[in-house]
Protein backbone atom coordinates (compact mmCIF):
# COMPACT_ATOMS: atom_id res chain seq x y z
CA UNK A 1 0.00 0.00 0.00
CA UNK A 2 1.50 3.30 -1.13
CA UNK A 3 1.04 6.08 1.39
CA UNK A 4 0.85 9.39 -0.42
CA UNK A 5 3.60 11.70 0.76
CA UNK A 6 2.80 15.31 1.54
CA UNK A 7 3.82 17.61 -1.30
CA UNK A 8 5.92 20.69 -0.57
CA UNK A 9 6.74 23.56 -2.92
CA UNK A 10 9.82 25.62 -2.00
CA UNK A 11 9.78 29.25 -3.17
CA UNK A 12 13.30 30.61 -2.68
CA UNK A 13 15.55 32.58 -5.07
CA UNK A 14 18.82 31.55 -3.44
CA UNK A 15 19.26 28.17 -5.10
CA UNK A 16 21.88 26.88 -2.65
CA UNK A 17 19.44 27.44 0.25
CA UNK A 18 16.52 26.02 -1.77
CA UNK A 19 18.34 22.82 -2.68
CA UNK A 20 19.66 22.43 0.84
CA UNK A 21 16.10 22.58 2.19
CA UNK A 22 14.97 20.19 -0.53
CA UNK A 23 17.64 17.63 0.38
CA UNK A 24 16.66 17.84 4.07
CA UNK A 25 12.92 17.48 3.43
CA UNK A 26 12.90 15.00 0.53
CA UNK A 27 13.58 11.99 2.74
CA UNK A 28 10.19 12.48 4.39
CA UNK A 29 8.12 14.47 1.87
CA UNK A 30 7.58 14.88 -1.85
CA UNK A 31 9.36 18.13 -2.76
CA UNK A 32 7.43 18.85 -5.95
CA UNK A 33 9.58 21.76 -7.03
CA UNK A 34 11.63 24.88 -6.43
CA UNK A 35 10.34 28.22 -7.70
CA UNK A 36 12.64 31.25 -7.65
CA UNK A 37 10.08 33.98 -8.52
CA UNK A 38 6.44 34.87 -7.85
CA UNK A 39 5.57 34.01 -11.48
CA UNK A 40 7.22 30.57 -11.35
CA UNK A 41 5.35 29.76 -8.14
CA UNK A 42 2.00 30.88 -9.61
CA UNK A 43 2.57 28.74 -12.74
CA UNK A 44 3.28 25.80 -10.48
CA UNK A 45 0.12 26.33 -8.43
CA UNK A 46 -2.00 26.45 -11.59
CA UNK A 47 -1.10 22.80 -12.26
CA UNK A 48 -3.65 20.87 -10.12
CA UNK A 49 -1.83 17.51 -10.42
CA UNK A 50 1.15 18.92 -8.52
CA UNK A 51 -0.81 20.79 -5.90
CA UNK A 52 1.33 21.12 -2.79
CA UNK A 53 0.01 20.59 0.73
CA UNK A 54 2.45 23.19 2.07
CA UNK A 55 4.45 26.12 0.71
CA UNK A 56 7.75 27.39 2.06
CA UNK A 57 8.05 31.00 0.88
CA UNK A 58 11.02 33.33 1.14
CA UNK A 59 9.69 36.86 1.64
CA UNK A 60 12.30 38.46 -0.65
CA UNK A 61 12.15 37.11 -4.20
CA UNK A 62 13.72 38.34 -7.46
CA UNK A 63 11.41 40.54 -9.52
CA UNK A 64 8.75 43.08 -8.68
CA UNK A 65 6.55 40.76 -6.61
CA UNK A 66 7.66 39.46 -3.23
CA UNK A 67 6.86 36.41 -1.16
CA UNK A 68 4.27 38.54 0.65
CA UNK A 69 2.48 39.09 -2.70
CA UNK A 70 2.61 35.35 -3.33
CA UNK A 71 1.11 34.65 0.10
CA UNK A 72 -1.79 37.02 -0.71
CA UNK A 73 -2.34 35.20 -4.02
CA UNK A 74 -2.36 31.83 -2.23
CA UNK A 75 -4.83 33.06 0.42
CA UNK A 76 -7.21 34.42 -2.23
CA UNK A 77 -7.07 31.45 -4.59
CA UNK A 78 -5.93 28.25 -2.90
CA UNK A 79 -5.88 28.40 0.90
CA UNK A 80 -2.72 26.26 1.05
CA UNK A 81 -0.84 26.74 4.35
CA UNK A 82 2.56 28.40 4.07
CA UNK A 83 5.71 28.96 6.12
CA UNK A 84 7.64 32.21 5.66
CA UNK A 85 11.42 32.44 5.51
CA UNK A 86 13.22 35.73 5.94
CA UNK A 87 16.56 37.26 6.78
CA UNK A 88 14.73 40.48 7.71
CA UNK A 89 13.35 40.68 11.22
CA UNK A 90 12.54 44.41 11.29
CA UNK A 91 9.25 45.59 12.81
CA UNK A 92 7.53 46.37 9.46
CA UNK A 93 8.32 42.93 8.05
CA UNK A 94 7.11 41.19 11.20
CA UNK A 95 3.84 43.18 11.11
CA UNK A 96 3.26 42.22 7.46
CA UNK A 97 3.97 38.58 8.26
CA UNK A 98 1.42 38.59 11.10
CA UNK A 99 -1.35 40.06 8.92
CA UNK A 100 -0.91 37.24 6.38
CA UNK A 101 -1.22 34.54 9.05
CA UNK A 102 1.41 31.96 8.02
CA UNK A 103 1.41 28.63 9.86
CA UNK A 104 4.99 29.41 10.91
CA UNK A 105 7.94 31.69 10.34
CA UNK A 106 11.63 30.82 10.10
CA UNK A 107 14.47 33.34 10.35
CA UNK A 108 17.58 32.77 8.26
CA UNK A 109 20.05 31.16 8.58
CA UNK A 110 17.75 28.16 8.94
CA UNK A 111 18.70 25.38 11.31
CA UNK A 112 17.93 21.90 10.05
CA UNK A 113 16.15 20.91 13.27
CA UNK A 114 13.95 24.05 13.09
CA UNK A 115 13.02 23.35 9.47
CA UNK A 116 12.13 19.69 10.08
CA UNK A 117 10.11 20.42 13.22
CA UNK A 118 8.27 23.40 11.75
CA UNK A 119 7.24 21.50 8.60
CA UNK A 120 6.15 18.45 10.62
CA UNK A 121 3.97 20.60 12.90
CA UNK A 122 2.45 22.53 9.99
CA UNK A 123 1.45 19.29 8.25
CA UNK A 124 0.27 17.63 11.47
CA UNK A 125 -2.18 20.49 11.96
CA UNK A 126 -3.63 19.76 8.52
CA UNK A 127 -4.60 16.23 9.51
CA UNK A 128 -6.09 16.94 12.89
CA UNK A 129 -9.54 15.60 13.76
CA UNK A 130 -12.24 18.02 14.73
CA UNK A 131 -15.19 17.17 16.91
CA UNK A 132 -18.60 18.84 17.04
CA UNK A 133 -21.98 18.12 18.56
CA UNK A 134 -25.35 18.11 16.84
CA UNK A 135 -28.04 17.54 19.43
CA UNK A 136 -26.89 14.60 21.55
CA UNK A 137 -24.58 13.20 18.89
CA UNK A 138 -20.85 13.86 18.80
CA UNK A 139 -18.99 13.66 15.48
CA UNK A 140 -15.22 13.32 14.97
CA UNK A 141 -13.97 13.97 11.44
CA UNK A 142 -10.58 14.67 9.90
CA UNK A 143 -10.52 18.30 8.83
CA UNK A 144 -9.03 17.49 5.42
CA UNK A 145 -11.94 15.10 4.62
CA UNK A 146 -14.65 17.77 4.80
CA UNK A 147 -15.55 19.02 1.31
CA UNK A 148 -18.66 21.19 1.67
CA UNK A 149 -22.03 21.56 3.39
CA UNK A 150 -25.42 22.28 1.84
CA UNK A 151 -28.76 22.99 3.47
CA UNK A 152 -31.69 20.67 2.76
CA UNK A 153 -34.89 21.96 4.45
CA UNK A 154 -34.32 21.39 8.20
CA UNK A 155 -31.17 19.35 7.55
CA UNK A 156 -27.62 20.01 6.41
CA UNK A 157 -25.81 17.57 4.12
CA UNK A 158 -22.14 17.47 5.03
CA UNK A 159 -20.20 16.05 2.08
CA UNK A 160 -16.93 14.25 2.80
CA UNK A 161 -14.20 12.74 0.65
CA UNK A 162 -14.73 9.15 -0.63
CA UNK A 163 -18.36 10.01 -1.53
CA UNK A 164 -19.46 9.92 2.09
CA UNK A 165 -22.24 12.17 3.32
CA UNK A 166 -23.62 13.00 6.76
CA UNK A 167 -27.21 14.15 7.16
CA UNK A 168 -27.32 16.51 10.13
CA UNK A 169 -30.52 17.88 11.66
CA UNK A 170 -29.30 21.42 12.17
CA UNK A 171 -28.98 24.76 10.42
CA UNK A 172 -25.93 25.70 8.37
CA UNK A 173 -25.29 28.62 10.73
CA UNK A 174 -25.30 26.32 13.77
CA UNK A 175 -22.92 23.88 12.05
CA UNK A 176 -20.51 26.71 11.20
CA UNK A 177 -20.58 27.93 14.80
CA UNK A 178 -19.71 24.41 16.03
CA UNK A 179 -16.66 24.09 13.75
CA UNK A 180 -13.26 25.76 14.18
CA UNK A 181 -12.69 28.87 12.09
CA UNK A 182 -11.84 28.27 8.41
CA UNK A 183 -12.97 24.63 8.25
CA UNK A 184 -15.99 25.74 6.24
CA UNK A 185 -16.49 29.10 4.61
CA UNK A 186 -19.96 30.26 3.62
CA UNK A 187 -20.26 31.15 -0.09
CA UNK A 188 -24.03 31.79 -0.21
CA UNK A 189 -27.15 31.31 1.88
CA UNK A 190 -27.27 27.53 1.51
CA UNK A 191 -23.67 26.39 0.95
CA UNK A 192 -20.31 26.46 2.72
CA UNK A 193 -17.06 25.03 1.39
CA UNK A 194 -13.73 23.88 2.80
CA UNK A 195 -11.46 26.73 1.57
CA UNK A 196 -8.36 24.54 1.93
CA UNK A 197 -9.55 22.25 -0.87
CA UNK A 198 -10.37 24.88 -3.47
CA UNK A 199 -8.17 24.42 -6.55
CA UNK A 200 -9.62 27.13 -8.81
CA UNK A 201 -12.09 30.01 -8.75
CA UNK A 202 -13.87 31.77 -11.59
CA UNK A 203 -16.38 34.65 -11.18
CA UNK A 204 -19.24 32.11 -11.16
CA UNK A 205 -17.76 28.78 -10.02
CA UNK A 206 -15.55 27.26 -7.38
CA UNK A 207 -13.75 23.99 -8.07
Amino acid sequence: LMVEKYKILIVEDELIIAHNMKSILCAEYDCVGVATTYEEAVDFLKNPSEHPHLLIIDITLKGKKTGLDLAEFVIENYQIPFIFLTAHTDKDTIEKIITLNPVAYLAKPILEVSLVTTVALALKNRTEKISFNIGLQEFKIEKKNILYAETDHVYVNLYLKNNEKLLLRTSLQNLLEQLPVNVLQRINKSQAINPNLVIRKTPTEIF
